[in-house]
């Protein structure tokens, strides 16, 4: 039993390795039921905001959007975000950003968004 449980902690650890290897983030699954909820899908919304608000002030600004952008190699994800054009992207921009995504990928407004759905939130790999 104990080997059964190892062998597939260190099957999910490959593939999380693998798949963070591919540059792609962790899934905002959080429950792993295949679907990914609006709750879900703002929460890792939020986690993401946290990564990029370096300074934890509150506001992407221009200094950290440009760190994002530098990232994503020289496209800049939160253009259109800043709904004011005052050149910070305040959680609440982003929330709204969110959550216009989420209801633009929940084709079958379900609720809720399947494999196929997740995949339009994802830009094109290069």
């Amino acid at each position: 039993m104990i080997r059964r449980i190892c062998l597939a902690s260190a099957l999910v650890l490959v593939s999380a390795t693998a798949a963070l290897a591919q540059g792609r983030p962790p899934s905002a699954d959080a429950n792993n039921d295949g679907f990914v909820t609006k709750a879900e899908h703002l929460a890792a919304s939020a986690q993401r905001f946290k990564r990029m608000d370096a300074n934890n002030d509150g506001v992407i600004d221009k200094a950290e959007q440009d760190r994002v952008a530098a990232f994503m190699g020289g496209r800049n994800p939160l253009a259109g975000v800043d709904a004011n054009k005052d050149g910070k992207v305040t959680r609440e921009e982003f929330n709204a950003a969110a959550a216009r995504r989420f209801a633009g990928a929940d084709a079958n407004k379900d609720g809720k968004l399947d494999v196929a759905e997740q995949a339009t939130l994802r830009p094109p790999r290069r």
